[in-house]
């Protein structure tokens, strides 16, 4: 595990950088992931923010993450569009931007 600091801000995130604590999640934060090198969003447009608001809502519902095919229907977005706008994919990116604690895979979800 290691610490982050984001401005007067620090947060605890682990090996892979996703957030430990799903509640301790602020834009700050999903701004800075976002400009990591894998990442290379240099600015979060409002398409990125309403899918980040959708999977961070979903998770806080259902506590898991949503199959990709039924979150892109869900927010009427094409898969292609998610990874152009999240380049590391939905679990890496936008999940880790998102503030969603890493999860285990589930093969049969």
């Amino acid at each position: 595990m290691q610490v982050i600091k984001i401005g007067d801000r620090r947060y605890l995130v682990d090996d892979q950088g996703f957030l430990k604590e799903f509640a301790h999640w602020e834009k700050e934060f999903a701004v800075h992931c976002g400009r990591k090198a894998k990442q290379r969003i240099s600015q979060l447009t409002d398409k990125h923010w309403d899918l980040i608001d959708g999977l961070r809502a979903y998770f806080l519902e259902s506590g898991r993450l949503p199959l990709v095919r039924h979150f892109c229907s869900e927010m009427q977005v094409k898969q292609r569009v998610l990874y152009e706008l999240f380049p590391e994919g939905p679990y890496f990116g936008i999940a880790k931007i998102a503030g969603i604690p890493q999860q285990p895979i589930d093969p049969n979800h």
